[in-house]
């Protein structure tokens, strides 16, 4: 029996249609998939499902009623909840007071505390949402989604911040909601889990449902579908002995927003042709760590030097030495929502060059060439960047980072929340910078990522690091738990 019905499901904004005519079913005691491109629109029908966006067009039925009033205490009130990747909390408040606010229900608030616990997850309940990490952030979201226990539970990207171990206890707590009559909708770009927790699989494309299919296909034939062609193939780099030091970084310890030691006695090195990873569940001192190497956060003590030389002490200044960053949080620190893509380009030319006059018709064509050869999805170069899908926003700010050449590159979550083929294309940029000479630090929350990519992988726990002696994808997860520190 289908406990959701959306039936021509049609939405537009201004002049882009993101929905176009879109029929989705998911049925009781079911994990249902949905994929597809960055701007495909999966999102947005899921924002639709959730009261958060009223459809111009089509009918949706939760559990037999229609839909007649699309607010989010309506979807709410027929039992659906979504964690979007855009998060719901108050940032003043703590995680506890977040909890109270939104349950209404002690019971309900310590059934969140229970679920937490019972996933492994390590939550700081007394600190401020503002002082949280994002993956920190998420997993508030997702314990106070299922502490309400939703008939229909949307999660966008749930795994993304997660370990292997705590992905699958997330995976086992799904089906076993699932077991319970209830139904769960992931919008994911992981193909190789989709096999692992859902039954079926919808794809989206340009706005237009392509196809419902089992989640036993292939995943090859899922990314067809996907992007209605082959992937790309991935770039294999020359056989290039790593040269000098470019980067190293010398027992840094830092503090974090509470007073604590977020980062003790950071030490490495990053060489020119090396790509150098960073893995760790999100909130264990990766942000502290990199704000502080790019001068937006104290260091307490230690060393950072880049050519042999003390390294800038401001983010600016690291541009115009020819490094490049891409931050956590990019958004809030390398990008501006209500400008327009070519007054980022004017920004980050800025950042770069020591004269204050611009040339707008140049501005102009370099914005079109970025957009072009990173496949944003945009109307145009003057369109304001927080319109666009989260994807496509993504896929700008690396085009603000990767688009010069740079001797070091220091990366946060590059591909997060990209379609696969975007990341398989991110991928071969940054293996052809490393055959390029280029110094790569990347810190990602993704260990397939890290471990596809780099060429020596640290572990970072609770503001330790631990470089991984062995590549195994279950040992290096062990690692991320805290188990070797």
């Amino acid at each position: 029996m289908a406990l959701v019905q959306m039936r021509g499901i049609v939405k537009r904004f201004a002049t882009v249609t993101a929905l176009d005519g879109v029929d989705f079913e998911v049925a009781t005691g079911e994990v249902h998939a949905l994929l597809g491109e960055n701007g495909a629109g999966k999102t947005t029908l899921m924002r639709i499902l959730a009261g958060r966006l009223k459809p111009d067009e089509g009918e949706v039925w939760v559990d037999g009623q229609r839909v007649t009033r699309f607010a989010p205490s309506e979807a709410q009130r027929y039992g659906v909840g979504m964690v979007a990747q855009t998060f719901t909390l108050v940032l003043p408040l703590t995680a506890d007071e977040n909890l109270q606010l939104a349950l209404h229900d002690r019971a309900a608030v310590q059934r969140a505390k229970a679920i937490a616990n019972e996933l492994g997850w390590q939550m700081r309940w007394g600190v401020e949402v503002a002082a949280l990490s994002v993956g920190e952030r998420q997993r508030l979201e997702i314990v106070k989604a299922l502490a309400v226990q939703p008939k229909v539970l949307v999660l966008d990207e749930p795994t993304s911040v997660l370990t292997p171990q705590e992905t699958q206890s997330l995976f086992a707590l799904l089906r076993q909601l699932v077991s319970e009559k209830r139904a769960v909708i992931v919008i994911t770009h992981r193909l190789n889990e989709v096999a692992e927790v859902a039954d079926r699989v919808t794809v989206l494309r340009q706005g237009k449902k392509v196809a419902t299919v089992p989640a036993t296909t292939p995943t090859d034939q899922l990314a067809r579908l996907m992007v209605g062609e082959a992937l790309p193939t991935t770039f294999a780099p020359t056989d290039k002995r790593r040269g000098q030091t470019v980067f190293q970084v010398c027992d840094v310890w830092v503090r974090g927003d509470d007073g604590r030691w977020a980062v003790k006695g950071a030490t490495f090195t990053v060489h020119a042709g090396e790509i150098v990873g960073i893995a760790g569940v999100d909130g264990n001192g990766q942000q502290e760590l990199v704000e502080a190497l790019w001068g937006l956060r104290p260091k307490e003590r230690g060393e950072v030097r880049f050519n042999g030389r003390p390294a800038p002490s401001t983010p600016q200044a690291w541009w115009r030495n020819g490094a490049a960053l891409l931050p956590p949080d990019p958004l809030r620190r390398f990008a501006v929502a209500d400008w327009s893509l070519v007054w980022h380009v004017a920004l980050r030319v800025q950042a770069t060059e020591k004269s204050i006059g611009l040339d707008w018709t140049q501005m102009r064509l370099l914005a079109e060439v970025w957009r072009q050869r990173f496949g944003v999805r945009a109307p145009d170069v003057d369109t304001p960047l927080g319109v666009l899908s989260g994807g496509n926003r993504q896929r700008w700010v690396l085009a603000m980072a990767l688009a010069e050449q740079s001797a070091l590159l220091i990366l946060v979550n590059p591909t997060q929340g990209l379609d696969v083929a975007s990341t398989l294309t991110v991928h071969e940029l940054l293996r052809r910078r490393r055959a390029d000479g280029a110094a790569i630090l990347l810190v990602s929350t993704d260990l397939d990522e890290v471990l596809a990519l780099s060429d020596r992988v640290l572990v970072m726990f609770a503001g330790q690091l631990r470089e991984a002696t062995e590549r195994e994808r279950e040992k290096v997860g062990t690692l991320m738990g805290g188990v070797g520190f």
